[in-house]
């Protein structure tokens, strides 16, 4: 434990960040080079993609503008519960479950928190009925089913560089370029509670070792809830099978010509719309399936 914690700098660096959220995995065997985007036909033909550009423009939606009103807050519920679990089986003790909760309870009245992301959905399944019916054939209009190099996706500055050459290429190398995240959305806890129990009992060993009065659960619980409530969701949208493409809207104003909040085909957008999308561009050679689907095949409302 003392050569690895060596200061609260270097602990919260190196475990809190990059084990509790880690890369898309690339080497996984059950990776997909593509994923699946499943929009309407006039959607795409009007506003994602632009022949005469050889270029696609991807809309990401504000995180808190998502249909689901829990958007981001599913992993309160799972967090108390793991919490009191780790309490009942003698992992803590009542007052470390105490300190836990209270500073879970700060972190869910903090509404403005999610503001600053933004998302689009993709799955790795190209032939998903729920989708199609759902999403692609919404009320009853024919579909689109799109498949895009997965790389492309994250190395947006090498994608970019040959419609902005002056910016785009020499900001890539910069340590504070915009990384996008793609994430599986998790609907199983099972699949985290593990690692949530060793993690909180680490940090109780942790505290234990290094007296309370230096030591404050506020960044621990905050981390925990930063690293899962943008891609962990309750069990009854597992049939969305949703893999996200998440960027930090905040970080990306600074690069407006890999990202933008106007677009570069349309008029300038209303100030509120600014605030609601973040849109992508990508040369058309990230297009790899374009699978058009009639509206009568599916059984749409």
């Amino acid at each position: 434990m003392e050569n690895i914690f060596i200061n609260a700098c270097d602990f919260d660096q190196a475990v809190y960040y990059t084990a509790l959220f880690p890369d898309f995995n690339l080497s996984d065997p059950n990776h997909t080079l593509t994923l699946y985007h499943y929009t309407n036909q006039e959607t795409y033909e009007h506003y994602i993609y632009h022949p005469e550009k050889r270029q696609l423009e991807l809309r990401l939606t504000n995180i808190t503008l998502f249909l689901d009103d829990k958007e981001g807050y599913h992993i309160f519920p799972l967090l108390y519960k793991l919490f009191a679990e780790c309490q009942n089986d003698g992992t803590i003790d009542s007052a470390f479950h105490k300190q836990l909760a209270q500073e879970l309870k700060i972190c869910e009245n903090r509404f403005r928190q999610l503001g600053r992301w933004y998302v689009l959905s993709f799955s790795r399944e190209s032939n998903c009925q729920y989708l199609k019916e759902n999403y692609a054939c919404k009320k009853g209009n024919p579909g689109v089913i799109l498949g895009l190099q997965t790389h492309c996706l994250v190395d947006t500055a090498s994608q970019n560089s040959g419609f902005f050459p002056d910016c785009a290429e020499k900001r890539a190398f910069k340590d504070d370029f915009p990384i996008a995240f793609l994430r599986d959305v998790l609907y199983d806890e099972c699949l985290i509670k593990d690692f949530i129990h060793n993690a909180i009992g680490c940090i109780y060993t942790f505290r234990n070792q290094i007296g309370t009065s230096h030591f404050s659960l506020q960044h621990f619980v905050q981390t925990l809830v930063d690293a899962y409530r943008l891609y962990f969701k309750d069990s009854h949208f597992d049939k969305e099978k949703e893999t996200r493409l998440i960027v930090d809207g905040n970080t990306v104003q600074n690069y407006p010509d890999v990202y933008s909040f106007s677009s570069y085909y349309t008029p300038q957008p209303a100030q509120n719309e600014q605030k609601s999308y973040l849109h992508l561009y990508l040369n058309d050679c990230s297009l790899y399936h374009v699978e058009h689907v009639a509206s009568q095949i599916c059984s749409c409302d």
